[in-house]
């Protein structure tokens, strides 16, 4: 519940596979911007599809590559 009510910046889910406990505690966050990996994710402001590399290092470069592009416009 703390968690869940702590008001951050961004929330990023390093889930590569749907997991019911993580998206309930993701969709109830408070959190300004979410990240996920999940590609039909309706909580995220952005969705990183991965389906064709379901990959944790892939997930990890893919979020930094669209952060970045992002925070420099």
């Amino acid at each position: 519940t703390e968690f869940i009510e702590k008001q951050n910046d961004i929330l990023i889910n390093l889930c590569t596979e749907n997991n019911f406990n993580t998206e309930y505690v993701f969709a109830l966050s408070k959190a300004d911007f979410k990240v996920s990996g999940i590609a039909d994710c309706k909580h995220a402001e952005l969705n990183i599809d991965i389906s064709q590399k379901k990959d944790l290092e892939f997930l990890t470069e893919q979020i930094t590559y669209y952060l970045s592009t992002i925070k420099q416009v």
